[in-house]
């Protein structure tokens, strides 16, 4: 006879209750499965806490934020032509852009439809993504302390609150590439080959989505590693010379498998106009700007370091103490995982700030991980207070932050307000408001390091900046709604136009009313073509970016017309 067991939910609770406690306060020996059950309770709790936050600053308020870089309409308009045309390998038209990145896109869009929250949703994920993998990386060269605040000090800086809400391709890549430098430097701890295949699967699905530059920056990052360590991976002994072969093929060709689906037919499809394109987008626009109104190359390479001070706030004072202190102190004894992350962070910051393309803040968000790693084994020192040179490094902290990420702020509202002089009134509240929360995080975090309470400044630093993203978040769609008018524009132009009637869209490079119409429209810059479109209808509805364009273009159209709807600038005129 079996006998049946029927537990509520209560008691269900109770007992997990009970697990939990038990794993964090009782005495456990190692390698025991109880201490196993403890790894998992304490690493779920830190998922959980880091999934919940992300969620809260990366997801809310979605469906009513507009999206700020027009950027991202040009690969929202191409994942939309994949998803519409089936032609998930761009066989029909050749694209500059690898489509990794667009395939997620256009899959997203196909199971949850086209939307301001499925464009972010996709986005979102792959940032809480490289929050995880950043303290999976943490963990494994320091320790679960030093990796929390390495996750906590990532969700909190400003570019990643700006690159989680802005959908583009970079994103991706960083996940991408941060499981590549997680996946080998767990090969170069433990020597599983698994971990080196996985690495170069890494490196195959970076190059399907950001091209020749995932190759370009692990390499000059892990070839300066090998040779600053003296760390020779393969050949170290004549019996393993066939070992080591096999292993490195095995790697060339995963990383083949992975860039295959996409690289072979377009050089079938496209032969060479695809490899002129290609040289194009990854090799000439290193030397000079190739998309813009100017190709003469940009040489301003102190920019980045301006970026990086405004990228990393609050944090960024910090950022020369947690570099100088493990130096000063003979690296802690662990010399080589501080190079790993040193050449992870120098080379590609060099190469960027040497290119002659524009200098543009998130061509250096791969970087971030390693520098916020960095950052949390500073702060993990900090509450230990362990460390020679901890006074001095803490001393450079208050400094820097004081004298550099002050005077940013102010001239971060001065710029806006150049910016958009036209626009002072709608943003003097907006940005006094969200810059001014990220002011009290860096002023009374750093008094609290004054005062000695380390804890209580790195919890002030994080909540208060996360607050002052909430707050930006809670008050954005009002603000952006004037600065941008096309959301509510297109909402007016979909409730006056049935949905089978074509629109037209005249001399309008950002493709935001193509995503917020969500329907099929017409291009034109080219007035004849134009005027035989508008000829062969009864009548039509053409969008203009403003009336003194539609006045240089009605009168000649030899149509009566007349203003259907208007929207700030913006205007949708029914000619017939």
């Amino acid at each position: 006879m079996v006998r049946r067991y029927n537990f509520s939910l209560g008691e269900i609770l109770n007992l997990f209750a009970f697990l939990y406690n038990s794993c964090l306060n009782s005495p456990m020996p190692k390698k025991t499965i109880s201490n196993k059950i403890k790894q998992w309770f304490v690493l779920g709790q830190k998922f959980w806490i880091l999934l919940i936050l992300s969620a809260i600053l990366f997801l809310f308020n979605s469906y009513n934020t507009p999206i700020i870089d027009g950027d991202s309409f040009y690969y929202i308009s191409h994942a939309k032509k994949i998803l519409y045309s089936g032609d998930w390998l761009n066989l029909s038209s050749l694209m500059s852009k690898p489509p990794l990145g667009l395939w997620i896109w256009a899959l997203t869009y196909k199971l949850l439809g086209v939307s301001l929250f499925s464009t972010l949703f996709w986005h979102a994920a792959f940032s809480f993504l490289l929050i995880w993998i950043t303290y999976r990386l943490a963990e494994e060269i320091f320790n679960s302390k030093a990796a929390l605040f390495s996750a906590l000090i990532l969700l909190s800086t400003f570019q990643m609150f700006y690159m989680a809400r802005t959908p583009m391709l970079d994103m991706s890549f960083a996940v991408i590439l941060a499981g590549f430098y997680l996946y080998f430097y767990l090969f170069l701890k433990t020597k599983k080959e698994s971990n080196l295949y996985l690495a170069a699967l890494m490196l195959g699905l970076a190059f399907i989505n950001k091209g020749l530059l995932a190759f370009v920056l692990p390499g000059i990052s892990i070839v300066p590693f090998m040779f600053f360590t003296k760390d020779q991976l393969f050949f170290k002994k004549k019996k393993d010379y066939q070992k080591d072969a096999i292993k490195i093929l095995l790697s060339v060709f995963i990383v083949f498998l992975a860039i295959a689906p996409w690289v072979i037919p377009q050089v079938i499809v496209h032969r060479q106009k695809f490899i002129a394109y290609f040289w194009e987008e990854n090799i000439t626009r290193f030397f000079h700007p190739i998309d813009g109104p100017t190709t003469k190359p940009q040489r301003d390479i102190y920019m980045y370091f301006i970026y990086l001070a405004i990228g990393f706030l609050p944090w960024s004072g910090y950022l020369l103490s947690a570099f100088m202190k493990p130096w000063k102190e003979k690296w802690q004894n662990k010399r080589r995982d501080f190079i790993y992350l040193l050449t992870w962070i120098v080379f590609p910051f060099i190469l960027f700030s040497i290119s002659g393309h524009w200098k543009v803040p998130r061509y250096i968000f791969p970087i971030f991980p390693a520098l916020a790693i960095f950052l949390g084994k500073y702060w993990q020192d900090l509450l230990v207070k362990q460390g020679k040179y901890l006074k001095k490094s803490i001393l450079w902290g208050i400094i820097i932050s004081f004298l550099f990420s002050v005077p940013i702020l102010l001239f971060a509202v001065a710029a806006h307000f150049m910016i958009f002089p036209e626009q002072t009134e709608v943003l003097k509240l907006f940005i006094f408001t969200f810059l001014g929360i990220l002011f009290i995080a860096v002023f009374s975090g750093n008094i609290l390091v004054i005062l000695k309470k380390y804890k209580e400044a790195f919890y002030t630093f994080f909540i208060i900046s996360f607050l002052a993203y909430f707050v930006f978040l809670a008050m954005s769609p009002n603000v952006f709604s004037k600065l941008l008018p096309e959301k509510n524009f297109c909402h007016k132009v979909m409730v006056q136009v049935p949905a089978n009637v074509p629109i037209a869209v005249w001399d309008m490079p950002v493709r935001s009313v193509d995503f917020y119409l969500k329907r099929p429209v017409n291009h034109f810059s080219d007035f004849n073509n134009l005027r035989q479109y508008v000829k062969n209808k009864t009548f039509v509805y053409i969008v203009f970016k403003d009336e003194k364009e539609s006045n240089k273009i009605l009168p000649y159209l030899g149509k009566r017309y007349n203003i259907q709807v208007r929207e700030q600038n913006l205007l949708l005129v029914r000619v017939k």
